[in-house]
C-alpha cells in the first residue's frame, strides 16, 4: 500500500493505494482538482518517492532504477503544454530519449493523436508554430503534446488531459478517438497508457 505526504503537510495526499496495471491496459484517473491524481502519476517517473509502499515497474521498484534509464521507459504528457518556436514537426519531435524519431514515426504520431488541423495548414507538419503556440487553439496544443508523447514509443504513456479543451467537436474529436487511433497502431506493441483528467468523454471512434 502506498501513502504519499507532501514535505511540511501534516495529512498525506495519498493514503493506502493499493493498485495494479496490467501490460497493454488503459488505465483513468478522474476526480476534481485536488484529489490527488497528479500525485499518485508523479510517483511513477520519481518525481516525489511514496512515504510507504513501493512503486513497481514489471516487479522491481522504481528506486532501484537509475533515473535515466526509468523516464526512458516513459513518456509524459503534463498539465502545462509547452510549444516551441518552430515547426509542428520538430515540436512532435522534440526531446530526448533512446529512440530516434524519424519523419515516418512524426506523421503516424500525428495520425494517433487525431491531429486533424495539421492538413488544413499551410505547408502540413512544416507549418510554423508561433513562441508559445499563439497562432493554436488549446484543443490543438493539446494534441501535437499527445503525438509528441506517442512518438517517444515508451513502454509506459501518462496523458494528463485537460479534457474540457477536447470536448467541443469544432476544435477536437472525441477522446475515445485518440485511444482507439492508439490501440490500432500498436497491435502487438503493448503498452500501460494511463490518462488524467478532471472529466472524461469517452465516445465509440467514428470510422
Amino acid at each position: 500500500d502506498v501513502s504519499f505526504r507532501y514535505p511540511g503537510a501534516e495529512d498525506d495526499a495519498l493514503h493506502q493505494i493499493n493498485l495494479k496495471i496490467a501490460r497493454g491496459q488503459t488505465v483513468a484517473l478522474i476526480g476534481a482538482t485536488g484529489s490527488g491524481k497528479t500525485s499518485l502519476v508523479n510517483l511513477i517517473p520519481r518525481v516525489y518517492d511514496p512515504r510507504e509502499g513501493q512503486v513497481l515497474i514489471n516487479g522491481k521498484d522504481v528506486r532501484e532504477f537509475p533515473l535515466l534509464d526509468l523516464r526512458n521507459q516513459i513518456a509524459y504528457s503534463p498539465q502545462k503544454i509547452t510549444l516551441f518556436t518552430g515547426t509542428i514537426a520538430s515540436n512532435i519531435a522534440f526531446g530526448k530519449g533512446p529512440k530516434n524519431i524519424t519523419p515516418t514515426d512524426i506523421v503516424e504520431a500525428g495520425d494517433i493523436a487525431a491531429c486533424d488541423f495539421i492538413a488544413d495548414k499551410e505547408g502540413e507538419f512544416a507549418a510554423e508554430v508561433a513562441p508559445g503556440g499563439s497562432n493554436f487553439s488549446g484543443g490543438q496544443k493539446q494534441r501535437m503534446s499527445i503525438a509528441r508523447t506517442v512518438a517517444r514509443d515508451a513502454q509506459i504513456l501518462i496523458f494528463f488531459l485537460l479534457l474540457m479543451t477536447l470536448l467541443a467537436p469544432s476544435i477536437m474529436p472525441p477522446t475515445g478517438t485518440f485511444a482507439g487511433n492508439y490501440r490500432r497502431k500498436q497491435a502487438g506493441k503493448p503498452r500501460s497508457l494511463w490518462r488524467s483528467g478532471s472529466q472524461l468523454c469517452e465516445k465509440p471512434t467514428r470510422s
